[in-house]
């Protein structure tokens, strides 16, 4: 039976779903960009003076256009935090931070390389004679044609060659945030928030069963943490399952009612929205039934007609029939 076609919804119904998917994309990535609004972890006072140190060296993550941009921009927090755990590695709040810090790291290393490619693009730009890139327009052959000769070919090996190791730095960027979140949880396996971060982090980093399937298992164990649910509840609309959404998402909004960090209101946000894709599946679907209903209706009602006989005909067969017709005793 065919699903609910979303590119075909109502012009109206886009828009809202254009608006949800940006605040939802922004949710996810609350928690791991601000350290200070994470459920039970200690603040950090230091926030603003490395945002004005990054500034004043020029390098922020909004102007970050290469994966080295990026590097630069998080690297005075990097050596904050680092410093502070040098001098207690038992510090909870520098760990978590650190954890946050490679989350966030990696997910501006991961945007870059699948939404804009720019720095895979300035590597494998060919140099003409002056040393000079040339521009894609300036090209006089087609991709095809440059492709098939052995400069378009060493060209093609070298852009492998960094997507490669781009990919490389993203996958050790990860792991680095769950490495520490795995320290953090050492000495401290109670800490929900963290758990959860540490969750979404493997989800993030690409590894969406795995992460589904810990989620799960933590709210089978403790089903009155908000936030959990209310990440559990994204994971399995990213994945188009919205029923379990949905009922993740009541449960994240039905578990904080005192919504101190406002993910009990987002969720309720959600789940209107993924009730209203359930609502135009069950629509769509109710309409196809339908459909193939009275197809079926029509087939059975629908008998083949006798060909017309011609008058020629009709008398034959008349003359026919008595002919064959018994004779009386």
């Amino acid at each position: 039976m065919a699903g609910f076609d979303k590119n075909n919804m109502p012009f109206g119904m886009k828009i809202v779903v254009v608006i949800f998917a940006v605040i939802l994309v922004v949710s996810l990535c609350l928690p791991f960009f601000s350290s200070c609004n994470l459920p039970g972890q200690e603040p950090q006072n230091t926030a603003q003076e490395e945002t004005t140190q990054q500034e004043d060296e020029g390098v922020t993550t909004a102007n970050a256009t290469t994966a080295a941009d990026i590097d630069a921009s998080y690297e005075a927090q990097k050596l904050e935090l680092e410093s502070k755990l040098e001098s207690d590695q038992n510090n909870l709040s520098a760990l978590a931070n650190l954890g946050n810090l490679y989350y966030s790291w990696a997910q501006d290393l991961k945007s870059i390389a699948s939404e804009t490619n720019l720095e895979l693009i300035e590597s494998s730009e060919p140099a003409d004679s002056d040393g000079e890139t040339t521009s894609p327009e300036s090209e006089a052959t087609s991709p095809e044609a440059e492709a098939s000769t052995p400069d378009g070919q060493e060209s093609e090996g070298a852009a492998e060659v960094v997507k490669s190791q781009a990919q490389v730095h993203i996958d050790e960027t990860f792991e680095q945030a769950i490495s520490y979140y795995d320290r953090y949880l050492a000495l401290d396996p109670d800490s929900k928030s963290v758990s959860v971060n540490r969750i979404s982090c493997i989800y993030t980093s690409g590894q969406e069963e795995q992460a589904i399937s810990e989620l799960e298992d933590f709210t089978a164990t403790d089903d009155s943490f908000s936030y959990a649910w209310y990440t559990l509840g994204m994971f399995y609309f990213q994945q188009g399952e919205n029923e379990k959404a949905k009922a993740a998402f009541d449960k994240a909004a039905e578990t904080d009612a005192v919504d101190p960090y406002g993910y009990g209101t987002m969720a309720q946000m959600y789940s209107s929205l993924v009730q209203s894709y359930i609502d135009a599946e069950a629509e769509a679907a109710a309409e196809v039934e339908a459909e193939s209903e009275d197809a079926a209706q029509t087939e059975e009602t629908s008998e083949p007609l006798a060909p017309e006989l011609s008058d020629s005909e009709t008398s034959k067969n008349e003359t026919a029939s008595e002919s064959n017709a018994p004779a009386n005793a």
